[in-house]
């Protein structure tokens, strides 16, 4: 009898021993610090598992056991799931610290800038040089030429682009110009989207605070002449008046004559010299030669100058002449235009000619 009493004294013992032992490694386990000098990423994959990811840890030699950290996640009912991307761990966390930042889904988050005045094939060559960027996207061939607007002569990736974005034609100043955040793997038109979506939102919240009496009426010719207004505007001050200056010549029936619209209806073959021969060279963005607004937008306009293209100040300029300080000067006639034309022209020549010698 009193044998029995020393053996169980002993197996309780033993047991709270071997306890004691277990709970001290799995503390150990827990809180024993990353295996790491410097701070290191890792990528989960869509649909991995915490296990699978403390596994692979611990195949790394990161951590010392992946069983224990997954044990006490489970033990602890916290969600094993895992938002995919990539996570920062740092020197000095422990597998405890590990688990509780995986869980939390705080990825790695990038940013990429889409500029105002950028042409949609300016925007899509940022996207496709980002390196973090899913890309889906054939961009094979990232040049564009207006004439190539039509359906049938579009490549392989425009066709695309128009399917998903649900438009039904070339989405020149469709993309909303931000700097848009995404986590790695995201894809390329993941992020066309989300531009465009802004774009639409922000162009319908314009459209109806707009001001009454303007000389078109659907949002998308006043995202045209946004485009416009983008391309001539040396600073967002005078966005406003150049915009009156436009919506004026549109309600007397005067062409527009904006060089950014002939510039890209040239495409590719604008050579950074503009010239007479350009402007009399007929075609749908052609403002010299056509009447009214160009045939779509001519780049990603600021939600600054689609607000001037529906709020136009009020004045009597119909030109206006860059100054070649970023700023403009405003005529009233033909006559004072020409005179700022000769004298900013030729003060903008003496300089380049100064320059050069």
């Amino acid at each position: 009898m009193e044998w029995d009493k020393k053996f169980t004294r002993a197996a309780i013992l033993s047991i709270l021993i071997t306890l004691l032992v277990f709970s001290g490694y799995c503390f150990w386990a827990l809180h024993s610090p990353l295996k790491i000098n410097d701070s290191i990423t890792i990528e989960v994959s869509p649909g991995q598992g915490l296990f699978q990811v403390l596994r692979r840890l611990k195949n790394d030699d990161f951590i010392e056991n992946n069983f224990v950290p997954a044990f006490y996640a489970r033990l602890t009912k916290k969600s094993l799931g895992l938002t995919a991307g990539e996570y920062a761990l740092k020197p000095g966390m422990s597998a405890l610290m590990v688990v509780n930042h995986l869980l939390s889904g705080k990825v790695i988050t990038y940013q990429i800038r889409l500029g105002e005045g950028w042409t949609l094939v300016q925007t899509l060559q940022a996207i496709a040089n980002e390196p973090r960027i899913k890309h889906t996207l054939a961009f094979h061939d990232l040049t564009f030429t207006p004439e190539q607007n039509s359906t049938n002569k579009l490549s392989s990736w425009k066709e695309t682009l128009i399917d998903e974005l649900g438009v039904d034609t070339y989405p020149e100043g469709l993309i909303f110009p931000d700097t848009y955040v995404f986590t790695r793997g995201t894809t390329d038109i993941a992020i066309i989207k989300q531009s465009y979506e802004k774009q639409k939102q922000l162009l319908e919240r314009e459209w109806q605070l707009r001001q009454k009496n303007l000389p078109f009426d659907k949002p998308a010719d006043a995202l045209i002449l946004a485009s416009m207004i983008e391309k001539e505007a040396g600073n967002t001050a005078e966005m406003p008046e150049i915009a009156g200056v436009f919506v004026r010549r549109l309600e007397r029936g005067m062409r527009l004559q904006s060089d950014p619209t002939v510039i890209y209806g040239l495409g590719s073959q604008f050579n950074g010299d503009l010239t007479r021969a350009n402007l009399l060279q007929d075609n749908p963005w052609n403002t010299y030669t056509r009447l009214g607004l160009p045939a779509t937008p001519i780049a990603q306009a600021s939600l600054k100058a689609l607000h001037a293209s529906l709020h136009p100040a009020e004045g009597t300029t119909l030109y206006f002449v860059a100054r070649g300080d970023g700023t403009h000067y405003f005529s009233n006639t033909l006559e004072e235009h020409n005179q700022a034309v000769n004298l900013y022209q030729r003060k903008v020549t003496h300089s380049e000619e100064s320059q050069s010698k």
